[in-house]
């Protein structure tokens, strides 16, 4: 009786709003969407504390907090000289808010993670240009001091040189099915919810990354029944060897690459690593495969010491 009694009042509930719509039929205006609830475009807050960023259309604007009402428009799509995409689907501000990442031709691989085409917008000189020549890439980051772009690009990672308008690789050694750097696979994406597994240190002058080596991990195939098209993942199942993660630091003055010293634990998770405001440690946080076991490493980049401060379990 009492689910009867919830349901019949949900259905009472709706009925001055099926007449107000001017349809008798319930079940139709339910699955139509006319009482579908409308989204929000997301908002990013501003450096000064005071507006956000929001993106209508192809433009982007900013708002007052205190008032709602148009302060700015950080990027207007018509005025906007040189390369662009047909439709801006988002975008990324620089730590000064003079540049903007704006990116279009979104393609979604997992359930968070896609690959665009991103282009750089000068909001002094109003000018636009492609982030990089091969297009398109995955997860671009500025550097706390806006003179480096981060991002990765059939799993190998590049810098993007702002001054010079250069491009530098950090890794060559990335291919599909075997070497990922810098980005989640699909269990690390899933049960992680992370998108990146890179970040700048607080001087920019390091750039500390997870590499994945999913080589010994099978694949599981399926089929897409609508198109016929057979699919390939890299799963682990249960008894299966997971990905092997490591920790790589690249220092952007002299171009090495150093692995972090971590004790062995073949299977295990490094789903976050984070810089410390000194820019001289790392923490590196690890799970084992039953996820009730979680290590937090400081690490020294230069002699890629790790040390174990914190242990949850």
């Amino acid at each position: 009786m009492k689910r009867t009694f919830v349901l019949v009042f949900f259905v009472v509930g709706l009925l001055p709003m099926v007449a107000a719509s001017g349809s008798s039929d319930l079940l139709t205006a339910i699955t139509s969407g006319s009482f579908k609830s409308v989204g929000l475009s997301e908002m990013t807050p501003l450096s000064d504390g005071e507006r956000y960023a929001q993106m209508q259309d192809n433009n982007v604007y900013a708002y007052s907090y205190k008032t709602g009402q148009l302060t700015d428009t950080l990027f207007d799509y018509a005025a906007a000289k040189g390369m662009k995409p047909a439709k801006i689907d988002g975008y990324v501000l620089s730590p000064s808010e003079r540049y903007l990442l704006v990116y279009g031709q979104s393609e979604r691989i997992y359930r968070h993670s896609f690959r665009a085409n991103y282009y750089i917008y000068d909001r002094q000189r109003h000018e636009l240009r492609a982030l990089s020549d091969t297009m398109p890439v995955m997860q671009p980051i500025f550097s706390p001091d806006g003179k480096y772009i981060a991002f990765v690009r059939e799993n190998n990672l590049y810098i993007h040189k702002m001054d010079f308008k250069t491009e530098v690789a950090v890794t060559r050694d990335g291919s599909i099915g075997s070497i990922i750097n810098g980005l989640p696979d699909w269990l690390y994406e899933e049960e992680f919810a992370c998108t990146c597994l890179y970040c700048f240190s607080p001087d920019s002058k390091q750039l500390a990354f997870v590499r994945l080596d999913e080589t010994s991990v099978p694949s599981f195939r399926w089929i897409d029944y609508l198109s016929s098209e057979v699919h390939s993942l890299k799963y682990p199942c249960a008894g299966e060897p997971n990905a092997r993660a490591s920790v790589v630091v690249y220092d952007t003055y002299y171009k090495t690459l150093k692995t972090m010293t971590l004790p062995d634990q073949a299977d295990s998770y490094i789903p976050r690593i984070r810089w410390y405001n000194n820019d001289t440690k790392l923490a590196i946080f690890r799970l084992n495969r039953d996820q009730n076991r979680l290590e937090m490493f400081v690490a020294n980049p230069k002699s890629t010491v790790c040390t174990r401060t914190y242990l949850e379990e």
